[in-house]
């Protein structure tokens, strides 16, 4: 079964001038950009770093999961920190993806 649910954002032109995608070993913790979760030291992670729309550095920190999750449904682009909101919203997902399964509300057939 394919899901498929769009959560690229077209609501406003900010794209950022300059933007490099990195994947790299976490020699120090950081903090996920999408889920909030710790990266802990010795797990990969992606590091986005560049310039915005208004010339002002970045740098933001992904979790691996969230950033398989983003490349999935979020092809024509996404907002820095709205994944969770973006696939709660998705007919296709329509839950938290961060909340472990065994804390879903599961219905009884």
């Amino acid at each position: 079964m394919l899901i498929s649910c769009d959560c690229s954002t077209t609501a406003f032109d900010n794209r950022c001038r300059v933007s490099v995608l990195t994947i790299r070993r976490a020699r120090k913790p950081h903090e996920c950009i999408e889920c909030g979760e710790a990266i802990l030291v010795g797990k990969q992670y992606e590091e986005a770093t560049g310039i915005d729309s208004e010339g002002s550095p970045y740098r933001f920190y992904t979790c691996i999961g969230c950033a398989n999750m983003r490349k999935h449904y979020c092809p024509n682009g996404w907002i820095w920190g709205g994944l969770r909101e973006a696939l709660m919203g998705c007919e296709s997902v329509g839950f938290d993806y961060t909340t472990p399964p065994s804390e879903l509300e599961v219905e009884e057939c």
